[in-house]
């Protein structure tokens, strides 16, 4: 587990555990971070404290021993520069634009330094926990999709044919992610595992998923490119 936190006397650390290694990573938040994650993203009021209290949150989200919520979970090809792209590169970093979309108006004349410094202090309170591939635990392989030339990484494994990707995908939904906008189907996800999720929890749920779609989609890439390069 690795504070999110940026620290410039140890600016190698992040590179000495990584390396360019292949993987996935979880974020994750204390429950008051969590809860003022859930109403920034609901009601921006104290009505986010009921959610808590009525909703078997245990029952979804995943915990550590630390008593840490998991918030988000991503896959990278190269897991420092992963990290270099959620700690500083706004129009590189979903994470990013996520949070940004929940700390920052659209409409107001927002700076390229504001939007960092409020990004800034919501990820300096979460942690990061890495998951790198291991060489024997890898296969490399180049792909073509139309004109690009993707990387394509693999369990060496003869059993399991899964690919970063299905990591991820596996990651994000055995347990609710609430920043997973994308490829975010824990409620279908759930039922064919066979778990039934009680009707008031799957409705808080979809509201989430939606009230945070609906805030990420007035933050695209572009918009943050558009604010970056302003003279």
């Amino acid at each position: 587990m690795i504070k999110a936190a940026k620290d410039n006397n140890n600016s190698t650390t992040f590179s000495d555990i990584l390396g360019e290694k292949p993987g996935c990573y979880k974020w994750w938040a204390k429950k008051e971070d969590v809860e003022k994650l859930l109403s920034q993203i609901l009601y921006n009021d104290e009505k986010h404290k009921a959610i808590f209290s009525e909703t078997d949150f245990s029952q979804i989200f995943e915990t550590n021993k630390e008593n840490l919520y998991c918030i988000y979970v991503g896959k990278a090809n190269n897991l420092y520069d992963r990290l270099r792209d959620h700690a500083k590169k706004t129009e590189q970093s979903t994470l990013r634009r996520t949070i940004c979309s929940l700390s920052c108006d659209p409409d107001a004349p927002n700076s390229l330094e504001t939007i960092n410094n409020k990004i800034d202090n919501w990820l300096n309170n979460f942690k990061v926990q890495y998951f790198p591939l291991s060489e024997s635990e890898r296969i490399k392989e180049k792909r073509k999709y139309g004109k690009h030339e993707m990387t394509f990484y693999k369990l060496n494994d003869a059993k399991h044919e899964l690919s970063l990707l299905d990591l991820e995908y596996f990651f994000i939904n055995e347990d609710f992610h609430i920043l997973n906008v994308e490829e975010n189907h824990f409620v279908d996800y759930t039922k064919k595992k066979g778990i039934q999720l009680g009707t008031e929890t799957v409705q808080v749920i979809e509201n989430i998923q939606n009230a945070l779609s609906e805030k990420k989609q007035k933050w695209p890439k572009k918009k943050i490119i558009e604010i970056k390069n302003k003279p």
